[in-house]
């Protein structure tokens, strides 16, 4: 549904994310990394969440956003039908300095579709050839853009934009377990590839605090990587699980993409096919109608949970969640860590969500104290390895030293024996070769 061909795009994700999603009904979507929103946009009109918040630092990317979901998408609309698909037209309205939000929204629009991979960075030039070549027109069409534009506008009463720093959104929505996250971070920078640096303006990132604060959610995450050796070893540390994809990259070429969530078990039976996935009763598709909508511009209401029966347990069953006796539930309400509701029955129940929350809270801060020295015990691990490593090293070239002097050695001994096979047979020379061990047979010599 996206009007953004966006580099490191996750749409051949959706299926995959799609299954994730039936996991975890009737929550509110982050995309904190939202670029062109594939995933988001596809949850919403589905009806895979109730709604969602996307985030961006991206100057550009914000204003494009705002205007869409905002009543002046028909003026961007409009834009898009009137502009001739010419490469003068087309650097005419990129070199122009906007005079307002939608002419800054069409202007990103415009050097997001015909720029070479959609890059947006300073650097990036427009496409040439194109897709048969076309040259601009293989990648402006004003009849898709103008329809996945009206449809996503049509959604904004459930779909809220943030410009700023992604962390931040995932901060503030940590403790909200009917929050869940899709974060598709910026390239990791390592020595071996450092594709951010050319593909996106805001490239630069801590991911050790990013997972920290994915860590940190209440709900349920998932995460999609550059396969590096950084990821797995930060997934590790803060008790991820991770999956390796293989994916078709724009050029046709396979590529590992690296997922990261709590829990993956799930990822199998979601690309095989052959069983549904857990909780399939709550995970039917339901119609994009049938889903109820949010008022506009009011993104707490948009993360209330729904308050259901079927969210009660009774105080039994929550204190055999919690692990805890029936006394210690009771202190446990008294101190407002768990939500206590009192039934029609007279019997008292505790909401699921408040139970759920405060288990995920005790889960956490257990991983907390165990994640000090499980990551000195991984260091001490690493620095064994390549302590290993070195003395083998050191070995190798030891004996690649011996056995170059022994080559020399031998090369030597070769010389001097020819040497001594040319000279000539006189007594003093065959007295001196007795001395030195040489001993001549019918005009052979052999070393003794």
């Amino acid at each position: 549904m996206s009007p953004l061909r966006y580099p490191g795009g996750k749409s051949w994700l959706v299926p995959v994310v799609r299954t994730w999603l039936k996991l975890n009904p009737r929550h509110t979507l982050i995309e904190p990394f939202a670029g062109g929103a594939s995933i988001s946009l596809a949850a919403v009109s589905e009806g895979l969440a109730t709604g969602a918040v996307l985030c961006d630092l991206d100057e550009d990317i914000a204003r494009f956003w705002h205007v869409v979901l905002s009543p002046d998408a028909h003026r961007l609309i409009k834009k898009v039908f009137e502009l001739p698909v010419t490469e003068e037209a087309a650097r005419a309205v990129l070199d122009a300095d906007p005079a307002s939000q939608v002419d800054a929204a069409f202007q990103t629009l415009l050097r997001n579709r015909l720029a070479r991979g959609g890059m947006l960075a300073p650097q990036a030039g427009l496409l040439r050839r194109g897709g048969h070549d076309k040259g601009l027109l293989s990648r402006w069409y004003p009849e898709t853009l103008a329809r996945r534009i009206r449809a996503i506008n049509a959604m904004r009463d459930r779909l809220h934009f943030r410009h700023g720093d992604g962390l931040a959104v995932l901060e503030d929505a940590a403790a909200r377990p009917d929050v869940t996250a899709f974060i598709d971070p910026p390239y990791t920078s390592y020595e071996a590839r450092r594709p951010g640096t050319r593909l996106y303006r805001h490239h630069s990132l801590d991911h050790g605090v990013l997972f920290a604060t994915a860590a940190e959610m209440s709900g349920d995450v998932l995460m999609t990587y550059d396969d590096a050796t950084t990821v797995r070893t930060l997934a590790l540390a803060h008790d991820f699980d991770t999956r390796r994809l293989t994916m078709l990259t724009a050029h046709h070429r396979r590529a590992n993409e690296l997922l990261v969530g709590r829990d993956l078990r799930w990822l199998p039976l979601a690309t095989s096919g052959t069983r549904p996935p857990r909780h399939h009763a709550s995970s039917k598709r339901r119609d994009v109608a049938s889903v109820p909508s949010v008022q506009p511009g009011k993104i707490a209401n948009l993360m209330n949970p729904v308050s259901t029966e079927e969210q009660l347990l009774p105080a039994s069953e929550a204190a055999a969640l919690l692990g805890v006796s029936r006394r210690t539930l009771d202190r446990l309400m008294a101190r407002g860590e768990v939500e206590r509701v009192a039934g029609t029955d007279g019997r008292t129940y505790v909401t699921r969500r408040s139970a759920e929350a405060l288990q995920r809270a005790r889960q956490r801060a257990t991983r907390r104290r165990l994640r000090a020295p499980d990551a000195a015990t991984l260091l001490d691990a690493v620095e064994r390895l390549l302590e290993a490593l070195r003395e083998e090293r050191a070995a190798t070239l030891a004996a690649l030293a011996d056995r170059e002097a022994a080559r020399v050695e031998l090369a030597t001994a070769q010389a001097e024996l020819l040497l001594l096979r040319r000279l000539p047979p006189d007594p003093a020379s065959a007295a001196g070769l007795g001395a030195l061990g040489i001993q001549r047979t019918a005009g052979e010599r052999s070393v003794a």
